[in-house]
């Protein structure tokens, strides 16, 4: 497959940044993910991600995406303490939404239609960052800040100014330099 430029930068590792990441390797040389945090190896909480203590769910869409894009990642999560409700029974599981809560008795007509996965946060994260991470051409700078895109005009985003947050801005900034092709493919 023929690749549509040279660099991405993605702004974040939290899970919308990891799959952009994900899906840019296929049409990039380089994707390269900057992020705030520290991130671990482990299965930990971040302090950029305020919800991330929360309770998640992933519904049956999301896996089955999730599976397309890393084949056997819902196996992986499952084996490591991830709960899956995929028989249909609604008593297994206390859904509120805006207050109320979804009646928790019968089952669903077509139980496999809906099959949910019930984990935590981090353990859903650190699984999908470990697998952007073993991508050729994907590479994740942690404890970096995103200062500013480098642009020639309002519509040509051709790179990124980022920093380490632990040597300080500047003069100490990194310059990621993009080639574009977003202004061809822009609407006027």
């Amino acid at each position: 497959m023929s690749k549509l430029g040279e660099r991405a930068v993605v702004c974040g590792a939290g899970m919308g940044g990891l799959l952009a990441a994900r899906v840019l390797a296929d049409f990039y040389q380089t994707v390269t993910v900057v992020e705030r945090d520290k991130l671990s190896d482990t299965v930990d909480q971040r302090r950029g991600v305020p919800q991330g203590r929360h309770f998640h769910v992933l519904w049956s869409r999301g896996a089955q995406e999730l599976a397309r894009l890393f084949p056997g990642i819902n196996e992986e999560l499952v084996a490591d303490g991830a709960a899956v409700c995929d028989d249909g029974d609604l008593s297994q599981v206390s859904i509120r939404v805006a207050g109320h809560e979804l009646h928790r008795s019968g089952k669903f007509g077509d139980p496999s239609a809906v099959a949910l996965h019930l984990l935590s946060r981090p353990l859903l994260e650190s699984h999908v960052r470990r697998r952007v991470g073993a991508i050729d051409n994907v590479e994740i700078l942690d404890g970096h800040d995103f200062v500013e895109p480098i642009a020639a005009t309002p519509h040509r985003v051709t790179g990124a100014d980022i920093v380490n947050r632990d040597t300080g801005r500047w003069p100490r900034s990194r310059q990621l330099r993009c080639k574009s092709v977003w202004p061809n493919r822009m609407p006027t």
